[in-house]
């Protein structure tokens, strides 16, 4: 198990870029958020497998047909195992 945090900028707020990552995610099976931030951006936070957020990361990096990704920053982290789910904040 790992912890993968994101920020992503870009056009990925009002194009339903939350909504479609927490659908990834829940399929995928992981576990944290995803919330948009004042500046336009968004964060992930998320817990699970490792070949699992890779796969969570490689998507995010395009987002859904409508986003326009122009960064990515990622870190890998510990775990803390605060989530049960994958929600939108």
């Amino acid at each position: 198990m790992k912890r993968l945090e994101m920020h992503i900028t870009g056009l990925v707020q009002g194009i339903s870029f939350r909504a479609a990552t927490q659908q990834v995610a829940q399929n995928l099976g992981i576990n944290g958020y995803v919330k948009n931030e004042n500046d336009g951006s968004v964060t992930i936070i998320a817990e699970g497998e490792e070949d699992k957020l890779q796969n969570l990361l490689g998507w995010a990096s395009r987002g859904p047909d409508v986003a326009r990704v122009d960064e990515l920053t990622h870190v890998w982290m510990k775990p803390c195992g605060l989530f049960d789910h994958f929600s939108t904040l």
